[in-house]
């Protein structure tokens, strides 16, 4: 599917990660020969369509291309079973965009950017420490690992997750298929992953289109695997500039641990705004966040 306006062309551009299409929008902005280009992803259990075209839509006007995917099992990507989390297939699924876009004739290869939010905010870190060939990054909101940087959650609900895991490892080995619970709670709902309250309110109302349906449930697998993702381990192998945006009332990504991984990246670049976690998706915040990514690309990438 071909979009054009006055300011950039967007074409699919869909790629293989072990094995499995995932797809992919590339946004060329008009008039311009070679592009920078930027690499968008989104975070937990999200989609591409999920805001981030907003995002993509500003980049292409100011002169950068732009390559959103989705990552395998989600969205418009093959893959099962569907809505799968898994840290270190999202960050694999990165790998693999990163040469697509590497082959492509009509963007600037030489000039790569990477930018992502909450856990594909820690994915951007940790692969800006493995690849030294990309340029900078952008990781707003990000999850990075560590103590402290999980959303907050009781020892019971920590129990209750931890017991959901292992029976999604037993159905997938014995019956061939997930056990599945919610990702965000629903009101007077089930057990779900997120402990915030709030979360399923702010990603239906923020985040989603309008129209869209959307299928809470995630396999209860990433409860084992959620803990042994830790992009701050790799952050002080970071050469590139990296501008880390976060907000001082996050309780999804607390502020704390972004600022102990901004410390270890050389040429970090650090952003403090007043809000929680998707306070970050609306109005005059996603403005003035958005602007200031663009001005850091500019000055990055260009």
């Amino acid at each position: 599917m071909a979009m054009a306006t006055n300011s950039f062309t967007r074409v699919n551009s869909d790629f293989e990660s072990a094995g499995t299409r995932c797809a992919a929008w590339l946004y060329l902005p008009g008039g311009i020969k070679l592009p920078p280009v930027i690499v968008m992803a989104h975070g937990f259990g999200a989609r591409r369509t999920w805001l981030l075209p907003r995002h993509a839509e500003i980049f292409a006007a100011a002169g950068f291309a732009v390559f959103l995917f989705d990552y395998r099992c989600f969205g418009d990507s093959d893959g099962e079973p569907r809505q799968m989390v898994n840290p270190f297939h999202h960050v694999e699924d990165w790998r693999h965009a990163l040469r697509h876009v590497r082959s492509l004739s009509a963007v600037h290869t030489g000039k790569i950017g990477l930018w992502g939010t909450s856990y594909s905010g820690g994915h951007v870190i940790t692969l800006c420490a493995e690849d030294p060939a990309v340029r900078c990054a952008v990781a707003h909101a990000p999850y990075v690992g560590g103590r402290g940087a999980t959303p907050k959650a009781g020892v019971t609900h920590k129990v209750r997750a931890f017991y959901h895991g292992l029976k999604d490892v037993v159905c997938q080995a014995v019956l061939k298929k997930p056990h599945l619970i919610a990702q965000a709670p629903e009101p007077g709902g089930p057990f779900a992953f997120f402990p915030d309250p709030h979360s399923y309110e702010m990603i239906t109302t923020r985040l989603i289109p309008k129209g869209e349906e959307w299928d809470n449930r995630i396999p209860a697998r990433i409860a084992l695997t959620f803990l042994f993702y830790n992009p701050i381990r790799r952050a002080d192998r970071i050469k590139c500039p990296v501008l880390i945006q976060y907000g001082t009332d996050d309780e999804m990504t607390p502020a704390a641990p972004i600022h102990w991984v901004a410390a270890k990246i050389s040429r970090a670049e650090t952003s403090e705004y007043h809000c929680g976690h998707f306070d970050f998706a609306v109005g005059e915040l996603f403005e003035r966040s958005t602007r200031e990514q663009a001005d850091f690309f500019r000055r990055h990438l260009t």
